[in-house]
C-alpha cells in the first residue's frame, strides 16, 4: 500500500534567494520514493533597469495591456514596448517639443501633451501621430480621459483644457497657479494639484473649479484617488497628503524623506508606489499610514510610475533613458523523470 506525504523542503538560502520544493512523497510497495511538485526561487521582488536603446529624459509611462506600454519625454521622444518592458523602440514623432504626459483610451488610441501647448494623438497604437490644435502655448503637464471622447489637460499659468470630441477641439479655462497633475474619479468629479500647495476640485465636469485647503505651501506634483473620497497628493520635501473626505481636509503623511516626489500610483486601496528625485522609490501597503523605502537600482530622477497589476510595475526617468521594471520571483516545475525543467511562473 502506498503512503503519500505532502511537505515542504527548504533547499538552500544564498544571496537573499530561498529555493524550496513542495513535494508529494509516495512510498510504494517496492520501497521506492517518488517526489514531484514545484520549486520556487523565492527572492523578494526587485526593480531592475531595462534597456530602451534610446537616450532621452522620460516624463510619463502608461500601459494599455500587461505587455504593451508607452513612454514619452523630452525632445518629442515616444517609446513603445510590446514585451512587458524587456525592450523598447522609438516611435516616429512629429515634434521636438518636450512631452510630459501620455494616456491611452484603448489599445490603439492615445494622446500625449507637452510644452508650447502641444497635443498629439495616435489611432493606430503609436505607428503614426497627428498634432492637434490646443489653442494655447502654455506648457501642458498632465492629461486624463474620463471616457473615450472627454479629457482634461492642465499646466502652466493654471491652464485647464477640456475636449469632448476626442481631442478635435479644446476649450480653455485659466486658474491662477501652475498645475502639475489632474485626476478624475468619474465623469464629473476631478482634482488638480500644483504650485504652492494648490489643490482644486470640480464636481460639474470642469465647468467650475473650487480651491481646497491643503494646509501646505509646497508644490504638489501628482494626485491620485482610490475611491470617491480617498485621495493622495505628493510633492516636494517628501510631502505626501491624504484626504478621506473627498478633499475637504488633507492630512500630511510621514514619508521618511525630504526628497522630491514626482509621481504616485495605487494598485488598490492599500498598496501604492511613489517615485522621485535621486531614484526615490517608496511603497505603502496600509493606505499611506506608513511608507517603506525600496531600492530602485538607480540614482537618476524617476518622473513617472505605473502598474498594470499588483506584480508588474514600471518607472521612467532621467539620463540615458532610465526605465525600471519590477522583477518577480520565478517558479519551476519538478518531475521525477526530468527534474527541474519547466518554468511555471
Amino acid at each position: 500500500m502506498k503512503k503519500t506525504l505532502l511537505f515542504l523542503i527548504v533547499l538552500f538560502l544564498t544571496n537573499g534567494i530561498r529555493t524550496y520544493s513542495q513535494c508529494a512523497i509516495e512510498a510504494g510497495d517496492n520501497k521506492t520514493i517518488i517526489c514531484g511538485g514545484s520549486v520556487q526561487l523565492d527572492a523578494q521582488p526587485k526593480w531592475v533597469i531595462t534597456s530602451s536603446s534610446v537616450s532621452a529624459l522620460l516624463n510619463s509611462v502608461y500601459y494599455t495591456t500587461t505587455d504593451t506600454g508607452y513612454a514619452v519625454g523630452n525632445g518629442g521622444a515616444i517609446l513603445k514596448t510590446s514585451n512587458a518592458g524587456s525592450s523598447w523602440i522609438w516611435l516616429s514623432s512629429i515634434t521636438t517639443n518636450n512631452l510630459n504626459s501620455v494616456y491611452f483610451t484603448d489599445k490603439n488610441t492615445g494622446y500625449a501633451v507637452g510644452e508650447n501647448g502641444y497635443i498629439t494623438k495616435t489611432s493606430n497604437a503609436g505607428t503614426t501621430w497627428t498634432a492637434l490644435i490646443s489653442g494655447t502655448s502654455n506648457i501642458l503637464n498632465s492629461v486624463k480621459f474620463t471616457n473615450d471622447s472627454t479629457a482634461y489637460a492642465v499646466g502652466q499659468n493654471g491652464i485647464i483644457l477640456k475636449t469632448i470630441n476626442y481631442g478635435t477641439t479644446w476649450t480653455a479655462q485659466t486658474t491662477t497657479v501652475y498645475l502639475s497633475s489632474v485626476y478624475f474619479i468619474d465623469t464629473d468629479t476631478g482634482y488638480a494639484v500644483g504650485a504652492n500647495g494648490r489643490i482644486i476640485k470640480t464636481t460639474d465636469a470642469g465647468t467650475n473649479w473650487t480651491i481646497l485647503t491643503s494646509g501646505v505651501i509646497y508644490s504638489l506634483r501628482s494626485v491620485y484617488f482610490t475611491d470617491s473620497i480617498t485621495g493622495y497628493a505628493v510633492g516636494v520635501n517628501g510631502l505626501i497628503l491624504k484626504t478621506t473626505n473627498a478633499g475637504t481636509t488633507w492630512t500630511q503623511q510621514t514619508s521618511g524623506t525630504t526628497n522630491y516626489f514626482t509621481s504616485v500610483h495605487f494598485i488598490n486601496t492599500d498598496t501604492a508606489y511613489a517615485v522621485g528625485y535621486g531614484g526615490l522609490l517608496l511603497k505603502t501597503i496600509d493606505a499611506g499610514t506608513t511608507w517603506a523605502a525600496l531600492t530602485s537600482g538607480t540614482s537618476k530622477t524617476l518622473r513617472s510610475v505605473y502598474f498594470t497589476d499588483a506584480n508588474n510595475g514600471y518607472a521612467a526617468g532621467d539620463s540615458v533613458t532610465v526605465i525600471i521594471k519590477l522583477s518577480q520571483p520565478v517558479s519551476y516545475a519538478w518531475t521525477p523523470s526530468t527534474g527541474l525543467d519547466t518554468k511555471i511562473g
